[in-house]
């Protein structure tokens, strides 16, 4: 199966080297087979918008970001990701013999959209941990990446 990584930054760049997918460190902290840069940017942001329920804003120079407004509801939604992880895990936690692998899937290991930001690679809780922490005025979705797991 495939899904992406985005590169996410509150400020705009344009540098070329943002995150070393090449490294096959990365690959195996992420536990995927591959990673490879995406073939089409504009469908990966549609794909964004439409996981997440957001609108992403495009300035002059083909610059993509979230907006505040829309952070908010992207955080509301990890939210209720969030939510419905606890909820599998409260379930099977109540079983005679909890699946250990299950509960450590849905709570960290899922293979949804990974974030890479500050130089760090975040899953779907890390970002909305740093979400819960401060919104920013705008988040710029400069690259995505393709993986394969």
């Amino acid at each position: 199966m495939h899904s992406r990584i985005f590169v996410i930054s509150e400020d705009f760049t344009e540098e070329k080297e943002l995150f070393s997918w090449d490294d096959p460190e990365t690959a195996a902290q992420l536990k995927v087979d591959y990673i490879v840069p995406s073939e089409n940017f504009i469908d990966d942001i549609e794909w964004l918008q439409d996981a997440y329920g957001i609108k992403i804003s495009k300035e002059e120079g083909d610059k993509y970001f979230i907006p505040s407004d829309e952070i908010r509801i992207l955080k509301t939604s990890l939210e209720k990701i969030r939510k419905k992880r606890l909820e599998t895990i409260a379930y099977e936690l109540k079983k005679d013999s909890p699946n250990l692998w299950k509960i450590a899937y849905e709570a960290w290991n899922q293979h949804g959209f990974f974030f890479y930001m500050e130089n760090c690679i975040w899953n779907e809780m890390e970002l909305l941990k740093y979400l819960e922490k401060r919104i920013p005025e705008k988040l710029y979705v400069l690259e995505s990446y393709d993986y394969h797991f």
